[in-house]
């Protein structure tokens, strides 16, 4: 008898375990290359594992100085993922991602080193969830995803973060390290809807999917 109820004490607890881990369930995650731009991701059930300088992926990270009236000047920065190769058949493949972060403000343009510095920029990363931009949400993360294979154009596609709500997304920070030379390494977990136009209806957006996995950064100060 105490066999057969530890027995059943097992199964109520496994059935529970099971029934909690279903209700709660992890968005997957994906490793990157160490100290490198990298993405390792599903696009829509599409898989990309992306490595700055391997099997042609280019990447790159650029800021710029945004001038606006009073408060609305700001640091733009943005993380690019590109890759043109021509089939054998002569056909071009030309692969566009980028990842825009949050934009950091310069209140006073006349006195940008203040405000942007290797300090603020560090400080600019915290661990955590971060903020996706909106229609209510002006300064946060947002990403544009462009594939375009002339060859299958069935495998092509055009996708953004932007143009419908992220209720329910995940966009963390889950490493942030100094590299020395003034750069910051900075690595996410992401699991965020992706919103593309239909083919049937070009001026209609509707849900493509999602993106989920791991992104890699490297952000490099230097002074403006």
């Amino acid at each position: 008898m105490k066999t057969y109820y530890s027995l059943i004490v097992v199964l109520i607890t496994t059935f529970l375990e099971a029934c909690s881990s279903n209700d709660n369930p992890q968005p997957k995650t994906y490793p990157v290359a160490t100290n490198t731009l990298a993405m390792n991701v599903d696009i829509a059930g599409k898989s990309f594992n992306i490595q700055q300088g391997s099997n042609g992926w280019n990447a790159s990270s650029a800021r710029s100085l945004m001038l606006g009236t009073g408060q609305n000047s700001y640091i733009s920065q943005t993380l690019y993922f590109s890759k043109q190769l021509v089939t054998t058949n002569g056909q071009l493949v030309d692969a566009n991602y980028f990842i825009k972060l949050p934009n950091l403000e310069v209140p006073d343009t006349s006195k940008v080193g203040i405000y942007y510095n290797y300090q603020t920029l560090l400080a600019h990363f915290k661990k955590g969830q971060q903020l996706l931009r909106g229609k209510n949400i002006p300064n946060g993360y947002m990403v544009h995803l462009s594939y375009i294979d002339q060859e299958n154009m069935q495998n092509s596609f055009g996708y953004n973060s932007i143009d419908g709500d992220q209720e329910g997304s995940k966009w963390e920070i889950v490493e942030v390290k100094e590299l020395g030379n003034n750069s910051i390494l900075v690595r996410y977990e992401v699991d965020c809807k992706l919103y593309g136009y239909s083919p049937d209806t070009p001026t209609k957006v509707k849900l493509a999917g999602k993106l989920v996995g791991t992104i890699q950064t490297i952000v490099y100060y230097r002074p403006l």
